[in-house]
């Protein structure tokens, strides 16, 4: 895997960004979170009932693991859940979801939560709507507002974000993100701090442990800017851009210190705090995303929690991936030599270093296939280098003038990755090859 850019500078909406030259580098290997085969909706795992939508926002508590989950429909609402999905229930409640939290202004679009893991205001919620930023205590309750700030830049609150020592940060869609230092509880506006200014339409944010903030704009280019830049005199905040195409972001443990998360809607992409790509999770297999608007990971766990659309025709789940691992690089390829009872499949393996322990082919004529082949090459020939190698996989016994379905796995230690989705038509009268 090599990482190729190109640096230039670009102002956009007032804002100055600049793409960091990154030049070529070796493969970082394909690291990823594999889908651990758990999801829970609000009653839990294996929840038959959905949350209203997919999920708009996803926030760990990293002193306790709980999980907290927005959605923002039908009022909003806030759930709770352990770090295995289990409900929780609020102690000040007696259930684990705080409801109507937006009331008239609840809306499906850009808004984001946040939980206070340090500091005086440790455990508290917080939650982005357009007048206000919303607090509730750790118990479920209303505990105020962050509003409008003398001598601070406001607008419509739309993203919400706080740093491992409990500093509040709160993005406006104006193109501003306040910083919030806490003496006690709760935060006010009284304890505002300094900005980042002239950022363009700016929503959901992410802050790592040096106080370096990443935001996210509706064009969605997903920017970091350095703690330092931040100032009362309203100076425009120069950016180094990330990536081309973000939603909801994170920060949390990775290849080489914090890493950034971005989710990509049916997708997460990971990035070092510099700019490169490391890897992706959710992308397909189990666990594949859809609909996803939020994203979040638990620092001690390594765990990553997704939401996505569901199984059913409408609401969404939570889906856990495990920590990061490096997996094999997977790309299912074109079929080849197809008859009306056979065809030969195609694809790469890149094993990034890692010794193989399976690869094959899944086939049949539903996407959820049902039976395979394995690849004609062996471990040993595809061998544990850095780089793609074409393997090959022969069906036989196939009914002619039919639609396969396929897609290339392989597998090592740390689990099994897989290729996209492929079709082709069994040879018959009127048939061939689907492009």
């Amino acid at each position: 895997m090599t990482i190729l850019s190109k640096t230039r500078v670009s102002v956009l909406v007032g804002a100055i960004t600049i793409l960091m030259a990154v030049g070529v580098s070796p493969a970082l290997g394909a690291i990823t979170h594999l889908y651990t085969g758990h999801s829970f909706g609000p009653e839990g795992p294996g929840s038959s009932t959905p949350f209203t939508e997919a999920p708009q926002s996803v926030a760990v508590e990293q002193s306790t693991g709980n999980v907290y989950v927005y959605d923002p429909f039908a009022g909003g609402s806030v759930y709770k859940f352990s770090s295995s999905g289990e409900p929780k229930d609020f102690s000040g409640l007696g259930i684990n979801v705080i409801e109507d939290v937006g009331g008239a202004e609840a809306s499906p679009f850009a808004k984001q939560i946040a939980v206070s893991s340090a500091g005086p205001t440790a455990g508290d919620i917080y939650v982005a709507y357009p007048k206000s930023v919303r607090i509730y205590r750790p118990d479920g309750t209303p505990l105020g507002e962050l509003g409008e700030t003398a001598g601070a830049p406001t607008g419509e609150a739309c993203g919400v974000a706080v740093d491992p020592s409990g500093d509040v940060y709160v993005a406006f869609s104006d193109g501003y993100v306040n910083k919030y230092t806490p003496t006690k509880n709760p935060v006010t506006s009284n304890e505002y701090s300094s900005s980042l200014t002239g950022l363009g339409t700016s929503c959901n944010i992410a802050v790592d442990s040096a106080g370096n903030v990443y935001v996210n704009t509706t064009q969605d280019l997903v920017s970091k800017y350095e703690a330092s830049q931040f100032n009362k005199l309203e100076v425009p905040a120069i950016g180094t851009q990330i990536s081309e195409k973000g939603g909801t972001i994170a920060v949390g443990p990775g290849s080489s210190g914090e890493d950034l998360y971005i989710d990509r809607t049916t997708s997460i992409a990971q990035y070092t705090s510099s700019g490169s790509l490391v890897g992706t999770s959710g992308e397909s297999g189990p666990g594949a995303l859809s609909k996803s608007y939020g994203v979040a990971v638990y620092d001690a766990s390594g765990d990553l929690y997704a939401d996505g659309q569901s199984e059913h025709e409408a609401g969404g789940v939570v889906e856990i991936f495990g920590p990061t691992v490096v997996a094999a690089d997977v790309s299912t390829g074109a079929a080849s030599s197809v008859t009306p009872t056979s065809a030969t499949l195609e694809g790469t393996v890149n094993p990034d270093v890692v010794p193989l322990t399976s690869c094959r082919f899944e086939y049949g004529t539903e996407t959820t296939y049902g039976q395979s082949v394995p690849c004609e090459q062996t471990s040993a020939q595809i061998a544990a280098g850095d780089s793609p190698v074409a393997v090959t996989g022969a069906l036989s016994g196939l009914h002619p003038g039919t639609i396969y379905h396929y897609r290339l796995d392989a597998g090592n230690a740390n689990g099994v990755s897989y290729g996209g989705d492929q079709s082709l038509t069994t040879l018959g009268v009127g048939f061939g090859l689907v492009p």
